[in-house]
C-alpha cells in the first residue's frame, strides 16, 4: 500500500488489480496514510483474503493505530476493522517499511 502525491491521493495493489483513490485537496500526509491503510483494509475484508500483509512508510499512522490506550478517532476505526477481520479468521499484519 503506497500514497502518492501532488493531487493527494491512495493507491493499492492486490495481485494484478489496482485501486486509486482521490483524496481531498487539503489532506495531511498522515490523513492521506490512515486513509490508505483503511482502504486495504477494505480491500481484504471484500476478497475474502485469509493472510494479509500491508506495508507502510509511515510510522506515525502504524503507531497510532497500534495505541491501543488513547488512539485518535481514526486509529480507533481501524483497529476496529482489524480486530472484525481477525473474528473472521482474516489475519492482518502492520508492518513499517523505512
Amino acid at each position: 500500500v503506497g500514497c502518492v502525491w501532488g493531487g493527494c491521493g491512495g493507491s493499492g495493489i492486490l495481485r494484478k488489480s489496482i485501486k486509486i483513490t482521490k483524496l481531498p485537496d487539503l489532506c495531511f500526509i498522515y490523513t492521506a496514510k490512515a486513509f490508505t491503510i483503511s482502504q486495504a483494509l477494505e480491500i481484504i475484508k471484500q476478497h475474502k483474503i485469509n493472510k494479509a500483509f500491508i506495508l507502510s512508510d509511515s510510522l506515525s499512522a502504524l503507531n497510532s493505530i497500534r495505541n491501543i490506550n488513547q488512539p485518535n478517532t481514526k486509529s480507533r476505526k481501524t483497529q476496529n476493522e482489524i480486530s472484525l477481520l481477525n473474528c473472521n479468521n482474516q489475519n492482518v499484519t502492520l508492518l513499517w517499511i523505512p
